[in-house]
């Protein structure tokens, strides 16, 4: 027994540390702090684990935005000695072509963060989205179009001609 529950955590592990490190990633804009935030994930859901009703990939990204939370509200208490650039290259995130981007994606909402992250990064759905995180998909696709709104319009302030505005929304279907 002890074997068949270090087999379904090394699973889970594999399944989804690669999404919730993008996830911390986009959320403390650091990748020393999005590698410990995504440590301490794994290590609680090993410690908890998920209860049998919950669904992992909920669960994980709900605890890894809480401890993103956490973590930024640490920082904020430690003035750091200077602002560190975003951990995301343009080279290593497709969907965003540059830095401008994801500083832009960070001072947006919480919710409307993470429904961006979903549909656009994740690829989701805006049926997924709505189910996973537990809201009506009217509402998901509202905080959507109302995230993408602003991005477009921080970003055409830098770029004015929209040069280097390079965010792709899906369909509206």
């Amino acid at each position: 027994m002890r074997y068949e529950a270090v087999d379904d955590f090394t699973e889970v592990y594999r399944t989804y540390v690669g999404r919730i490190y993008r996830y911390c990633l986009m959320r403390t804009n650091s990748r020393q702090d999005a590698e410990d935030v995504t440590a301490e994930v794994f290590a609680r859901y090993l410690e908890k684990g998920v209860r049998s009703h919950q669904s992992i990939a909920p669960w994980l990204f709900k605890v890894a935005g809480n401890l993103c939370i956490d973590r930024r509200r640490q920082m904020a208490r430690l003035k750091p000695l200077e602002d560190e650039t975003p951990a995301i290259s343009p080279e290593t995130s497709p969907p965003w072509q540059n830095q401008e981007a994801w500083r832009a994606l960070s001072d947006l909402k919480t919710g409307e963060q993470q429904v961006i992250f979903l549909k656009a990064i994740e690829d989701m759905s805006f049926k997924e989205v709505a189910a996973f995180l537990g809201k009506r998909e009217n509402s998901i696709k509202a905080l959507f179009y109302r995230g993408i709104g602003k991005l477009k319009s921080v970003l055409k302030e830098g770029d004015p001609d929209g040069h280097e505005l390079r965010i792709q929304e899906p369909t509206r279907a």
